[in-house]
């Protein structure tokens, strides 16, 4: 996704978002970084997120 810009990156987050269930963890890439992006996520450490509860934009 780095290759996308971030209005891109957010709309194919936030689709997964909507797919991974609230508690769940999602892993990327180490050159990946989702912070900033609005979405419903907490950074566990770098390049893994845990799913909170509330939905990501659209």
């Amino acid at each position: 996704m780095i290759y996308f810009d971030r209005d891109t990156q957010r709309q194919i987050v936030s689709k997964m978002c909507r797919l991974l269930p609230v508690g769940n963890w999602l892993f990327t890439a180490h050159a990946e970084t989702l912070q900033g992006l609005g979405l419903p996520l907490d950074t566990v450490q770098a390049a893994v997120y845990v799913r909170l509860k509330g939905e990501p934009p659209q």
